[in-house]
């Protein structure tokens, strides 16, 4: 069976010093150093450039004739941005998501993919959110678990849902209550069973996040890079 490579790189916001935050805005676009600079909040305009030149080096990497500065990207009816060039040829999938503290991006050559990040809070209102997230049968099982069980448990099926519509490109569109996501045998199922593959993954992020990934693949190599340059191989 061919195995689809994907890169996923993760990237702690606080762990980035004054001089890298400069080389990642220097290589952003000018339609993105704008974006940046009307942030209120400084640790809003650090994660947001964090992000896209996150990005622009994760695509160099998988296309190393590319500069980061000069990939160019066009919004999708749902504003979801896509690689638009310069590259000749196929274009690299890609796919981005971040909180205050952490940012993650997923590149693959060969496959739509999505990623999400989220961070576990103190408390959530599970009723409240259950309701437009889980199917029935998720929240009946989340039910049996304890507070703090119920809390990661949620997380995880939302974040993997997350990752699944934005892979397919439906944003919100897809009825996140009307799918349902359960472990299987070491693996992670989709139902209704999906009739294209697909494979999902899964990992606790420090600081206490949880991150969920999707390919539109039967089999996936999965390459983790931790910060902007280091990785390892998973």
């Amino acid at each position: 069976m061919t195995m689809t490579a994907a890169h996923l790189w993760t990237l702690q916001v606080a762990t980035i010093d004054p001089p890298t935050l400069e080389s990642l805005t220097d290589i952003l676009s000018q339609g993105e150093r704008e974006r940046a600079a009307r942030f209120r909040f400084e640790r809003d305009r650090r994660a947001f450039v964090a992000a896209h030149g996150l990005v622009r080096r994760a695509l160099s990497r998988s296309s190393p004739s590319v500069h980061p500065h000069e990939w160019r990207f066009a919004g999708t009816a749902i504003d979801r941005p896509e690689v638009f060039g310069p590259a000749p040829g196929a274009l690299p999938h890609f796919n981005l998501s971040r909180t205050a503290e952490v940012v993650a991006c997923i590149v693959s050559a060969e496959a739509a993919c999505g990623v999400d990040v989220q961070a576990m809070p103190p408390s959530l209102d599970l009723q409240l959110l259950s309701r437009d997230v889980l199917t029935r049968a998720e929240r009946a099982e989340l039910a049996t678990l304890g507070p703090d069980q119920q809390r990661e448990r949620f997380l995880r099926l939302w974040t993997l849902k997350e990752a699944y519509s934005k892979a397919r490109g439906l944003g919100t569109s897809l009825p996140f209550n009307r799918v349902a996501f359960r472990w299987q045998d070491g693996a992670i199922r989709l139902e209704p069973r999906p009739t294209e593959p697909w494979t999902f993954a899964q990992w606790p992020t420090e600081p206490a996040h949880i991150l969920s990934v999707a390919v539109h693949s039967a089999a996936v190599r999965w390459i983790r890079h931790v910060g902007l340059d280091c990785h390892t191989a998973a």
